[in-house]
């Protein structure tokens, strides 16, 4: 079937560049993991209303007259911070709880009865829960399950976004994998961009978000991936390093785990839950349920067959909508996914090839993060 394209519609005078929004409100590491636990099977948030002996505590939305159960062999996470719908004072919610012993995050709950909205724990508290503390029940351990499902699932996750060079000083490729330890692969560079000085963009110059750069090319070297720039481009000489290095953008496929509390991810950090990640909350929960059912399977397995909760299948496939609704790449060859207001035809195909897309503001169709 032909293919007809509409007359490109002439652009309007550029403007000034403005900021782009990220894709999702920053959440926490602990958001990802609640949004998770509701996914795989029985979840509760659930505020203490006081603890009793060290292996027991009370919670008011538990207390029932029915006959009530299931809430047996789940693990009780204790974060160590009190309700965001907690009264007492001064506390407020997500503020952490003074003297809290890390050795009680996790139990397993043994009984649960409901006339009292009871639950017995396996093991005591080394201290006892407080009024208007926080306390999760999952059917993953938070620790050595749910954490791993949820980082797991930040590695399917991507953003695409903009870094700077760190320029080596010798005139070799950049190596961009010594600044950006999470770029490892030579796919995830998307285009070379050369933003103009800061007077050029206020007048309007380029307009959008910069000036491609052609001839680049992304190597691998080993586990390193470096960029190779060509002798001549615009800018190049320009800035104060001599060399244009200072005004170049890359455009990068970024993990989600790499951008976190607003700082690069770095080898040997240390997660926490207050950690914030710009990810949207239904594309990192469902990459993370197809990590957990990788991760455990055993448990996934028995609820799934009740026809309760997700199979492995609809599991994949919620990714899979998801990756589309919130990580649309473009798909076309690396050479023809150069950002900005025009873009060469492939070596030896000629002339200029202009595509629009009002998203942008410039001639280009890029990506978009939803």
């Amino acid at each position: 079937m032909a293919i007809v394209l509409s007359p490109v519609t002439p652009l309007a005078p550029p403007q000034p560049p403005t900021p782009y929004a990220p894709p999702a409100p920053p959440l926490t590491l602990a958001d990802l993991e609640r949004g998770l636990g509701v996914r795989v099977g029985p979840f509760a948030d659930l505020v203490v209303e006081q603890g009793l002996v060290p292996a027991q505590l009370q919670v008011a939305e538990l207390r029932s007259s029915a006959e009530l159960g299931g809430w047996e062999n789940l693990y009780a996470l204790r974060r160590g911070v009190y309700a965001p719908q907690s009264d007492p004072n001064p506390p407020n919610g997500g503020d952490p709880i003074p003297g809290f012993d890390v050795r009680d995050r996790v139990r397993l709950v043994k009984t649960y009865l409901g006339s009292s909205g009871t639950l017995e724990l396996d093991r005591d508290y080394f201290s006892l829960a407080v009024p208007g503390e926080r306390l999760e029940l999952h059917v993953l351990h938070p620790d050595w399950e749910l954490r791993p499902a949820v980082l797991s699932g930040l590695e399917r996750c991507f953003l695409f976004d903009r870094i700077g060079l760190v320029d080596n000083g010798n005139g070799d490729p950049l190596d961009l994998t010594i600044a950006y330890p999470w770029l490892v692969d030579r796919s995830q560079v998307w285009g070379v961009e050369w933003i103009p000085p800061a007077a050029w963009q206020a007048s309007g110059l380029w307009g959008g978000r910069g000036q491609p750069v052609g001839g680049w090319d992304a190597l691998q070297e080993g586990p390193n991936v470096v960029l190779d720039l060509p002798g001549s481009w615009p800018g190049a000489g320009t800035s104060g390093n001599g060399n244009g290095l200072v005004n170049v953008a890359v455009l990068v496929r970024r993990p989600a785990y790499a951008l976190v509390n607003g700082q690069e991810w770095a080898p040997g950090h240390q997660w926490a839950d207050d950690d914030l990640l710009n990810v949207p909350l239904p594309y990192a929960t469902a990459a993370g349920l197809v990590e957990a059912w990788r991760l455990a399977r055993p448990r996934l397995v028995p609820m799934a067959q009740t026809g309760m909760w997700p199979t492995q299948q609809e599991a994949a496939a919620e990714l899979t909508r998801m990756t589309a609704r919130w990580f649309r790449p473009d798909v076309r060859a690396p050479e023809d996914r150069v950002a900005g207001p025009w873009r060469l035809r492939m070596p030896g195909s000629g002339g200029e090839r202009p595509h629009w897309d009002p998203g942008l503001r410039s001639r280009g169709r890029l990506v978009a993060n939803g």
